[in-house]
């Protein structure tokens, strides 16, 4: 029976040199790999030219008893997935495991493009629309949609609320070949229960590559859907879908886009100002919403007045919609019976250019019932205002 022996060594790959050069730089490329008790086998590899010569050498220790010297014979390894192996003197293998990289199905879903197919019929009209609904989730409020808004124009969604400094609850998507969106954004989670605002905009004006078909500024944009914005120098317009969410609804409640009106005053815009409010109470607040003849853009306010009572923050302020419409809301006053609730437009509280043209920049063309004038140090002062009373049950 032959002798059994432990084999310790060290596996080394030597780089030789390309043919035809010195031997002694052969020579000096080659290294020995010594067997050693108790030590794992060891594989180091170093990257050659042309040849790699393999090198398998042993020295013993005479004093470990049992243990005798193996010399060298040339490697032959098996390399499998997991596993790499080489065979010793004597024809026992030595077997370093390696990490085992397994593998397992995935599941996955294949998303196709739109089909251009289904675009409406009107898509690229300078007549823009979108109509989406909102689904509230736990955690997050996902939004689909359509719209004739041309392929590759981006959209952007917001969340706001009356009374609520918010930010961070937006998304943006691109307009698929079919007019089809998609957007989820983190649900606000509000102390009070109250109405969220989700507001999708095509804006054009920072999208130069739909500049030819609606207008650096949105300039060519018509129809009920489009909202106009305006400073000293620039007028500028885009489209806006509005769906109100009510911030304590359970998961996957739905609601759809508020179908803008169309009605539009046939005195819009006359300096003999008309409002009509509507007023109710909820969830201790009193929201206004109101119809009139003022402008887009005309920034309405509302307060109160509490005979002999000292109060502030019963207020708030609104943009007047393309159609007249405005909304507003404010806080019911604590330990009064009656009060007055009003509304009010002051020349001051102005900024769109057509605004101003309109009514004066001391409201000097506003006429009507309405009307209060209040005596500055810069001269008399004209606005519109509106008293209610209010019986604070």
């Amino acid at each position: 029976m032959s002798p059994r022996f432990e084999v310790n060594c060290s596996l080394e790959y030597v780089a030789g040199t390309a043919e035809g050069e010195d031997e002694d730089r052969m020579d000096n490329a080659v290294k020995q790999a010594c067997f050693r008790p108790g030590h794992k086998l060891r594989l180091r590899a170093a990257a050659g030219l042309t040849a790699i010569m393999i090198v398998l050498s042993g020295c013993g220790d005479a004093a470990n008893t049992g243990k005798t010297n193996v010399p060298g014979t040339e490697s032959r390894g098996n390399a499998e997935a997991g596993s790499a192996s080489a065979t010793g003197a004597g024809g026992e293998a030595v077997e370093v495991q390696e990490k085992d990289n397994g593998s397992s199905s995935v599941d996955m879903e294949i998303i196709t493009n739109a089909s251009a197919e289904n675009a409406p019929e009107d898509q690229g009209s300078p007549e823009a629309w979108i109509q989406a609904t909102a689904t509230a989730e736990e955690d997050k409020v996902v939004v689909q949609g359509i719209t004739n808004v041309v392929p590759g124009a981006e959209l952007y969604a917001n969340i706001t609320a009356k009374g609520y400094n918010m930010w961070g609850y937006n998304d943006r998507a691109e307009v698929e070949a079919d007019g089809s969106f998609q957007m989820e954004m983190e649900r606000p989670r509000l102390k009070d229960s109250t109405v969220l605002e989700l507001a999708i905009e095509f804006d054009p004006s920072g999208q130069s590559a739909v500049h030819d078909q609606y207008g650096p500024n949105g300039d060519k944009l018509t129809g009920p859907y489009i909202h106009k914005t305006e400073d000293d120098v620039t007028v500028s317009k885009r489209a806006v879908a509005l769906i109100h969410i009510d911030s304590d609804a359970p998961a996957s409640t739905t609601w759809k886009t508020v179908e803008p009106s169309r009605d539009i005053p046939v005195d819009y815009g006359d300096p003999n100002v008309w409002i009509k409010p509507e007023v109710r109470q909820e969830d201790g607040k009193y929201i206004i919403k109101a119809a009139s003849n003022l402008l887009e853009g005309t920034v309405v306010r509302a307060g109160v007045d509490i005979p002999d009572h000292i109060h502030y923050g019963y207020n708030d302020t609104a943009n007047v919609q393309p159609d007249g419409s405005f909304e507003l809301q404010i806080g019911k006053p604590k330990k009064a019976e009656m009060f007055y609730l009003l509304l009010s437009v002051k020349p001051d509280d102005q900024t769109a250019r057509s605004v101003i043209k309109a009514y004066g920049s001391s409201g000097e063309n506003f006429s009507g019932e309405l009307l209060k004038i209040e005596q500055t140090d810069d001269g008399p002062v004209t606005g519109i205002e509106m008293k209610m009373k209010i019986n604070n049950s």
